[in-house]
């Protein structure tokens, strides 16, 4: 059965709506609700035509065959009208289930199209968010060691910061204790200077009074070399806890901006979580519809075998009317022809019946003359 070429599925139009199995259903058309009617044939002839050239009994029975004979081949012609009338309704109802399941494909096609596109992009968008999400868990593991290491230097230096805290105030105990006694010694120093003259002061007594403020100039010495260390060892400890506590300051820094980037770090794990949910979803829905394209795909498939199937079936019902069309052609070709020789027989059987008559008239023209003559001789005798 031919499709026909008037007709394309993109001229065909659709409401654009969301594909459903709905859609496959039978139309309704007027061929599904009606049926489709085969013609009725009429009964075979019961006419026995002579053979060409057979002798005939009776040329009035044989005429009134012919004319039985073109009665019967008027209505089994009348019949066999219905037949192109009938195969149009068949081609044009498959047309237009051809071309409405045509129309359904190609919207299921780009449905599926359109379903794979999606889930390619969501696919792509699920790995790169897990990329970005790796990335980001290594980003948030190194944080995570950066900060563990801050917060141990910062201990240690709070330690360090500590102990040079509690060495700097014994350094400072020891200098004031050395200040101290340096100024006690100084003390004895001016009174030992403030001594009576030798002559008026025993000799005993004076050498026992150098031997004291030599024994203080000697100590006197001892500490001014103890406090000038002392002080050389405070200059240091004082850069070392200078520097301890701008470590320490930058540490403090190290670790709020660690806690910041922690911070950014989790939001954007969040965030890339909900995106990676987002993604799933997508990727569900794009599932969800390329399962639905591949169902309508069956069911248009199936529903083209029904209509294949039902083209097939009108062809093995119209094949034994065209050969029993094609039988009452030659049979109707066949009576023509016998009625073509009866007709010739009574063609010939009239010019006979004419010459008979044209004899017979010459004869009575002849008897009437020869009445004529008689008549015209019957007084003459008397």
């Amino acid at each position: 059965m031919a499709r026909r070429r008037d007709v394309d599925a993109d001229d065909i139009g659709l409401v654009e709506v969301e594909l459903d199995t709905n859609d496959l259903e039978a139309a309704g058309c007027v061929v599904c609700a009606l049926g489709a009617r085969r013609p009725r044939l009429p009964t075979a002839p019961q006419v026995q035509l002579p053979v060409s050239g057979a002798y005939v009994h009776s040329v009035a029975a044989l005429v009134a065959d012919a004319h039985a004979l073109q009665r019967e081949n008027q209505e089994l012609r009348a019949q066999y009208e219905l037949v192109p009338a009938h195969n149009a309704g068949l081609a044009a109802h498959a047309s237009v289930l051809h071309d409405r399941n045509l129309a359904i494909l190609h919207r299921a096609r780009e449905g599926y199209r359109a379903g794979m596109t999606r889930l390619e992009q969501a696919l792509l968008s699920r790995e790169r968010v897990e990329r970005d999400y790796a990335d980001l868990e290594g980003r948030v593991a190194d944080f995570r060691a950066r900060a563990d290491r801050t917060e141990a230097a910062e201990t240690l230096l709070r330690v360090e910061r500590d102990s040079s805290a509690e060495q700097y105030r014994d350094l400072q105990a020891q200098l004031q204790a050395t200040q101290d006694q340096a100024a006690d010694y100084a003390a004895q120093l001016a009174r030992a200077s403030a001594a009576p003259p030798p002559s008026s002061v025993p000799l005993a007594g004076l050498f026992a009074a150098q031997g004291e403020r030599d024994d203080a100039r000697a100590e006197r010495d001892d500490l001014r070399v103890a406090l000038a260390a002392a002080q050389a060892a405070l200059s240091p400890v004082q850069a070392r806890a200078d520097a301890a506590e701008a470590e320490r300051d930058r540490v403090r820094q190290l670790v709020a901006t660690a806690k910041q980037q922690r911070d950014d770090a989790l939001a954007e794990r969040d965030r890339v979580t909900r995106v990676l949910v987002v993604a799933e979803q997508a990727c569900d829905g794009a599932l969800d519809m390329r399962d639905q394209a591949c169902r309508i795909s069956s069911a248009l498939r199936r529903e083209r075998d029904a209509a294949v199937t039902e083209r097939d079936q009108a062809r093995q019902a119209v094949a034994p009317l065209e050969l029993q069309r094609d039988t009452a052609v030659a049979e109707r070709d066949r009576a023509r022809q016998a009625v073509a020789a009866l007709e010739q027989q009574r063609d010939a059987a009239v010019a006979e019946r004419d010459q008979a008559r044209q004899a017979v008239a010459a004869l009575e023209q002849g008897r009437d003359a020869a009445v004529a003559e008689r008549n015209q001789a019957q007084p003459g005798g008397e």
